[in-house]
């Protein structure tokens, strides 16, 4: 006897049945149909077009968030622009009435006029000062719109390939899930075949083994485990029951040749 996948005795390799062979071949069959069902799942679960969709939307969540931060860059600019251009249309006011007094005629006196026109010289200089602030702002204020222009467009145009995508994700989904329901049923069908103490072993067997419950031998091979058998083994197998247990996976075994 050949060696025996841990934890399983020699004495338990063999299941004996009385099951007949008809009843073994339609769990073969229950075995081939839920693998078909769970490829399709696996399709389903693993689409490419929804992978393409998720790289398409995680662009679009990027620039939606770079254009927030633009947002938030350009709410804080404008209020810079507000301020100096308020300040500006005041010291414009204070010059223009310095002005009056300078060239109004009204005074006379050559130290109040030199005053005068000190003020109205240091009001220009506080004017143009202003005005340059004020232009480096609206620079900032410009470059700040002009990249929220270009990352809306961007946003646009990524929102266009994710409604395409989200097109394209549904289409194939929809034959899935029709190739998934049709798995089904044909799935089901096998499944009132299969007498109810076998399915039950089957169904543990399915949980215990992550989906491949049963294995055929095949040419000497578990087409479980897709490991060669000792001859030796193959001989014993086939002088017992038609349903035991692989000695190198464990799993059910259907020794119908």
């Amino acid at each position: 006897m050949g060696p025996v996948t841990p934890g399983i005795r020699s004495s338990e390799v063999r299941v004996p049945d009385d099951h007949s062979r008809e009843q073994l071949v339609a769990l073969l069959e229950l075995q081939d149909a839920d693998q078909v069902v769970r490829r399709a799942r696996h399709k389903l679960d693993h689409l490419e077009e929804q992978q393409e969709l998720d790289e398409a939307q995680a662009k679009v969540d990027q620039v939606e968030a770079e254009h927030a931060d633009s947002r938030v860059e350009i709410d804080l600019v404008q209020p810079k622009v507000k301020k100096l251009e308020d300040e500006i249309s005041l010291l414009e006011e204070r010059r223009a009435a310095e002005a009056q007094k300078l060239y109004g005629g009204e005074v006379t006196n050559p130290r109040e006029l030199q005053g005068l026109r000190a003020e109205v010289e240091s009001t220009d200089r506080r004017i143009r000062d202003h005005e340059d602030a004020l232009l480096e702002v609206m620079e900032e204020a410009e470059r700040i719109q002009g990249g929220l222009d270009a990352l809306a467009a961007t946003s646009a145009e990524l929102q266009r390939a994710v409604a395409e995508r989200e097109a394209a994700r549904d289409r194939a989904a929809q034959d899935l899930l029709a190739e998934l329901a049709e798995a089904e049923v044909v799935r089901d069908a096998v499944r009132v075949r299969v007498p109810d103490d076998l399915l039950s072993r089957y169904d543990a067997e399915t949980l215990k083994q992550r989906g491949l419950a049963v294995g055929k031998l095949d040419h000497g091979m578990c087409t479980g485990c897709r490991m060669d058998l000792p001859r030796v083994e193959v001989t014993e197998l086939r002088q017992g029951p038609p349903l035991t247990r692989c000695p190198e996976c464990g799993r059910l075994l259907v020794v119908l040749d």
